[in-house]
């Protein structure tokens, strides 16, 4: 049986800081080893002496002399919980070398790729979803704010979705806002908001609205419902409105109601 104490004096007398006991050491060749404060946890509060020393006794004999002292032992002392912690608050400046995976169920294998939310994926270089549930960013340098069910495809570009649910782009520097099952799949093309509309021509814009359909190169809706701007800088507006013909700008109240100016084709 080993008894070990804390002192803050050296040699004999002083206060007796801790003291735990140890019993069935393996002792080879009068050497032995164990860990401080497995029997009896130390208190914090004894590291505000400057100095300490320990003394070692065996069965009933006195103590051991000259005392041990702790010199750079008690600096490097392992705080309680540091792989982990329910709470609490930083100070100060945080560098952080990593990659950063917060939430549950996440993935971020891309490599600088950072992921927070639930069941998120950012499997791109540089990928980010910053949070929301069951978004992916697999693209290079893509982007999901959050939202539900989010996905850039893998192989584009500087792809952003800000967040809505189960919206889509497939091609480099597209952008979706957010609303609900838009699909960009041309480049640069962009949709604000609304749902189920698609830009599929290169930079089509669509503003919002229902059902709306951006196919020609640099063609725009801002909004309404059924619009088509099929055409090579068309603009089509309103309900049902189809812009057709290249530079053509139509637009219609429904029910077989339309205006439109210049095109050709």
């Amino acid at each position: 049986m080993l008894n070990g104490e804390h002192y803050n004096h050296d040699y004999i007398g002083g206060t007796e800081c801790w003291s735990e006991v140890h019993s069935n050491l393996n002792v080879i060749g009068g050497l032995f080893s164990l860990q401080l404060g497995t029997t009896a946890p130390i208190p914090d509060s004894i590291f505000l002496d400057t100095t300490l020393y320990i003394g070692v006794s065996v069965g009933g004999d006195t103590e051991m002399a000259p005392r041990l002292s702790l010199a750079a032992g008690p600096y490097s002392y392992r705080i309680q919980a540091i792989d982990g912690a329910d709470g609490g608050t930083v100070n100060g400046n945080v560098a952080i070398t990593g990659k950063i995976n917060i939430g549950t169920g996440n993935s971020n294998s891309g490599a600088y790729a950072f992921v927070a939310g639930e069941s998120d994926t950012a499997d791109g270089t540089h990928a980010t979803v910053s949070g929301g549930r069951n978004n992916s960013a697999k693209g290079y340098y893509s982007a999901i704010g959050g939202g539900l069910c989010n996905k850039v495809e893998q192989g584009t570009y500087f792809a952003t979705i800000s967040g809505g649910d189960s919206n889509f782009v497939s091609h480099d520097k597209a952008f979706i806002g957010g609303g609900v099952r838009n699909v960009v799949t041309a480049l640069g093309a962009a949709i604000v908001s609304g749902e189920a509309n698609i830009a599929s021509g290169s930079g089509a814009f669509i503003g919002g609205g229902y059902n709306n359909l951006a196919s020609g190169l640099m063609s725009s809706i801002p909004g309404g419902h059924s619009n088509e701007a099929s055409a090579h800088y068309s603009f089509a507006a309103g309900y049902s409105a189809k812009a057709r013909h290249m530079a053509s700008f139509v637009l219609s109240a429904g029910m077989g109601d339309s205006t439109c100016s210049g095109g050709s084709g």
